[in-house]
């Protein structure tokens, strides 16, 4: 089973579930917030009530919580070129990368009990048709 953080506003579920597979459940945050300790609690209750073997984030470029003030996304996605295939390429370190790679790192935060493996981040562009893996930035 799966367990995806996921911003309500962004829709994302169903794509999710066609992307990963139907075995996925939800903890909903605006803008896939990790800092709120109910949303904190909430990912405990996942991990105490079902058997999470992997965990991740996904969020839309375009979602409005994270960047609010900007009007046109700062990741340019361009045709599927990349390894997965419903993965594309994109112009690194905008807002949203930055913000998805530090909820990566507040998951592995989170987890650090129990056996799983933090997956990364997904972002979607505005339609939802491709994503762009996140994974934490190598120190």
């Amino acid at each position: 089973m799966k367990l995806f953080v996921v911003c309500p506003e962004c829709n994302l579920e169903d794509r999710l579930r066609k992307f990963e597979g139907p075995s996925i459940l939800f903890a909903t945050s605006l803008g896939a917030d990790l800092d709120a300790l109910e949303v904190r609690a909430s990912i405990q209750y996942y991990f105490s009530n079902n058997k999470i073997s992997k965990v991740g984030v996904a969020i839309r470029e375009s979602c409005q919580i994270v960047r609010p003030y900007s009007d046109s996304p700062d990741i340019n996605f361009r045709k599927n070129d990349a390894e997965h295939s419903n993965a594309t390429s994109w112009c690194p370190e905008s807002i949203i990368v930055q913000s998805v790679r530090s909820k990566i790192l507040m998951l592995q935060e989170i987890v650090d009990t129990h056996d799983c493996t933090v997956v990364g981040g997904l972002i979607f562009n505005r339609d939802a048709s491709s994503y762009h893996k996140v994974t934490p930035r190598l120190q």
